[in-house]
């Protein structure tokens, strides 16, 4: 499989699906920069019981008039509804994907194989000789699957009813950038901020042991920056000089929270009082050089607007 962009496993599975039936997925990744997760006394996780799809859900059907079709009992078992997967592969019509929630640990192409229990999410397929195979865009793999293997990982699920899908409307995509380009902060970078302050002033000034672990998915949560790149190269059309420019920002914004990240491991293992001020300076140039991106894809979406007509319809953006 062609090697892609880590985003938003949920978002590259439909992504993914879109791109298949040759239509142009990058309208999608709108907001994913804000996309939810979860943030408690215990840290900060990419996935939580609390967050909803559904707003994602909506926005294909809004997008691609692709309907996600509920099949889950959420109450249930997961036996009870992986038994419901196999009678809606008996019963689903031509036109249509799976997508599944499933637990990495039982994947053996996911480096946390065996070692790690995570959620993730990935397209499931029948082949016509009925093979059965999983198609990982996050992890860039696709491979077959016996029956028990899936099983054993299976969580839950949805079904992608493809058989209207079409193309993204630009009037469609349109709303949508209104709702989610703007100069706003970033939720992430003041739950990080906080939370790390917190657990430092608990701790006497410096950095507990556990501190990497309870925010290290923050590393995971900052790939969903390269959303930007998807929605500006949708906007910017055939400026690959402003497009190669935004790129290597959102490159430099992603090291820079690896960098926090490894930032925060070695103050664990160092046991030295912890300089808060110059901590917090490295979150503020973080939300710094992600502002800039921000400013830059704003000024993108004013010019497509411009040109295709839409001035008078998106005056309300939020600038």
């Amino acid at each position: 499989m062609k090697k892609r962009d880590q985003i938003h496993c949920m978002l590259d599975c439909y992504a993914w699906i879109i791109e298949r039936a040759g239509f142009d997925s990058r309208p999608l990744y709108s907001g994913v920069w804000e996309a939810s997760y979860d943030v408690n006394e215990r840290g900060i996780a990419y996935f939580g019981e609390e967050i909803d799809p559904k707003r994602w859900h909506e926005r294909v059907r809004r997008l691609y008039n692709a309907a996600v079709v509920y099949w889950c009992d959420y109450e249930a078992d997961k036996s009870v509804n992986f038994a419901k997967l196999l009678d809606t592969l008996d019963a689903r019509g031509p036109d249509g994907a799976f997508v599944l929630t499933v637990d990495l640990y039982h994947f053996p192409h996911a480096p946390q194989f065996g070692s790690r229990h995570l959620p993730h999410i990935v397209v499931f397929e029948v082949r016509a000789d009925g093979e059965w195979r999983i198609v990982d865009p996050y992890f860039s793999w696709s491979g077959g699957i016996s029956r028990d293997a899936l099983r054993a990982g299976f969580l839950s699920g949805v079904r992608l009813d493809t058989a209207g899908m079409r193309d993204a409307a630009p009037e469609a995509a349109a709303e949508l950038f209104r709702q989610d380009i703007h100069l706003g902060v970033n939720p992430l970078i003041g739950d990080v901020e906080r939370f790390v302050r917190e657990a430092i002033r608990r701790n006497d000034g410096y950095a507990p042991s556990t501190l990497f672990d309870a925010i290290q998915q923050t590393g995971v949560i900052a790939k969903r920056f390269g959303g930007y790149l998807r929605v500006f190269r949708y906007l910017a059309g055939r400026d690959e000089e402003a497009c190669e420019a935004l790129a290597a920002d959102v490159r430099t914004l992603i090291q820079g929270w690896e960098n926090f990240m490894l930032t925060i491991a070695r103050l664990g293992l160092l046991k030295r009082a912890v300089d808060w001020p110059a901590l917090s300076g490295k979150l503020a140039s973080l939300h710094e050089r992600e502002a800039g991106i921000r400013e830059k894809l704003l000024r993108s979406f004013a010019s497509w607007r411009s040109l295709a007509g839409y001035r008078d319809e998106c005056e309300g953006i939020n600038e």
